[in-house]
């Protein structure tokens, strides 16, 4: 799926736990705004200058113990967050700065409401950033917030040309996949077979015993789950769940909806309270 830049900086904030931000638009961070309207978990706090967001996030920070966000525009949006950073700075407050810059085509050209915030930050945050690929927004974010809380905590800033922001970059996801290292080996044809018992880890020791091999397991809010696997028969995986009274529930309301049901329509609108 391919997002824009301004999107992934709200779904890396996200990640990183944030949940209101304050701030004041500007033309070159109004990619970041357009995109924040399709995220209601950030809460952003409109101030009526910059300098009064960077105050509100430090003290955001001090009350709750959580790094504190605000975001502000190029040139003297973000020049008028400085006070507010140095305040930060000497009171060891975790913050982060967030601020939109000119295009990168026009970087170091006096461009309209251009100017170089990294310089003029360093001597008043831990580490500036100047990001110039939208690949590196998530990256480099989860660094400034590393940064903002390791050692003596203080601000840190994120400075985003305002086309990394509309840059559009197709995500790349991770996380461990027993289907993907199953393609990548030369296989096709993965077949899936469930099992719920209520006896979870006597049936997993069972099948360890007999060969099988572990190839993902995990917890849940719903109980412990694993996926088995036997190099004799790559292309099947067993995945086999604890039936936690959570999960019984959930069987029982299903059985207690087919009740009646003679399959003429397939889908079932009504569902057991």
């Amino acid at each position: 799926m391919q997002l824009k830049g301004a999107e992934i900086m709200c779904k890396t904030l996200l990640q990183l736990g944030v949940d209101v931000l304050f701030g004041h638009p500007g033309g070159a961070i109004l990619p970041f705004y357009d995109a924040l309207w399709a995220y209601p978990q950030l809460r952003h706090i409109l101030v009526r200058h910059e300098q009064a967001a960077a105050h509100a996030a430090d003290g955001y920070s001090r009350i709750t113990g959580r790094v504190g966000v605000c975001v502000a525009t190029s040139g003297p949006g973000a020049t008028n967050l400085i006070t507010g950073i140095m305040g930060a700075k000497a009171d060891s407050v975790p913050l982060v700065a967030i601020t939109g810059q000119v295009a990168r085509t026009a970087l170091g050209s006096e461009a309209f409401q251009e100017c170089d915030i990294c310089s003029i930050a360093a001597a008043c945050t831990k580490k500036a950033f100047l990001v110039m690929a939208a690949a590196d927004l998530a990256p480099t974010l989860h660094e400034a917030f590393h940064i903002a809380q390791e050692g003596r905590p203080g601000p840190v800033l994120v400075d985003v040309p305002r086309d990394v922001q509309l840059e559009l970059i197709q995500q790349r996801c991770d996380t461990p996949s027993m289907y993907r290292d199953f393609l990548a080996a030369g296989y096709e044809g993965m077949q899936h077979w469930s099992s719920w018992p209520v006896d979870y880890e006597d049936k997993l020791q069972h099948a360890l015993s007999a060969g099988y091999s572990v190839g993902q397991q995990g917890d849940s809010a719903r109980g412990r789950f694993v996926y088995l696997w036997d190099e004799g028969h790559p292309g099947t995986v067993i995945e086999m769940a604890h039936m936690t009274p959570t999960r019984k529930s959930i069987f029982d309301a299903i059985r207690a909806a087919a009740v009646g049901w003679d399959g003429t329509d397939p889908i079932q609108r009504t569902w057991p309270s």
